[in-house]
Parts: structure tokens; sequence; C-alpha cells
């Protein structure tokens, strides 16, 4: 399986996120089945800095400003067979929902 983007809200499609610049998202998370493992999170990190999953390294620079997507990411470009504490299972495709807040 590969990530796949489904544009939920259409944004500026002017101002991408590129390398080494600060973004800020809401985003939700859920497992295939629809269960919630995390919701309505703002979350600030540097693209290309390694700060978050593949997944979303991958998707972010693609989003323009003000867009929100739907961001399936299967386990090799999630947490893989290793999961997250008690927060992700192992071997997870997740689901997210994230809307591009700000660029610095």
């Amino acid at each position: 399986m590969d990530l796949l983007i489904k544009t939920l809200k259409g944004g500026d499609n002017k101002t991408f996120p590129q390398k080494g610049k600060i973004v800020r998202v809401r985003y939700s998370g859920a497992y295939e089945n629809g269960i919630k493992f995390d919701s309505n999170e703002v979350l600030e990190f540097q693209i290309g800095a390694s700060e978050v999953i593949e997944g979303w390294e991958m998707a972010l620079p693609k989003m323009s400003l003000g867009e929100k997507i739907q961001l399936t990411v299967p386990p090799k470009l999630g947490y893989d067979n290793e999961g997250l504490s008690d927060i992700v299972l192992p071997n997870s495709t997740l689901i997210f929902e994230i809307e591009l807040l700000s660029i610095k």
C-alpha cells in the first residue's frame, strides 16, 4: 500500500512548506477501523528534521497553506512494526486528518 492523500479542503495553492520551515498543523489520527488514537491536537515541527513519521514528511510539502487532507499512511511510512508506546499498535495503517495552519 502506498501513501494516499485526499483533499478535504483546498488551501491557497501558492504557499507550500519547504525543507527547514516550521509548520503548525491541527490533526487527528485513527486506525483503519475508525478508532481514534489522537484527536484535535495542534503540533509544530520542522519539515525535513525527522520529527514526525515519514508519511507526514512526504505529504506536508505537497499541502498549501490552509489545506486540509485525509492522509492514509501504511505501516512502512508510519510506525512500522515498532508502534508508538501504548498509543499506536505495531504494523498499523493509520488515517490522519491534517490541516496546515501556518508556515514559518
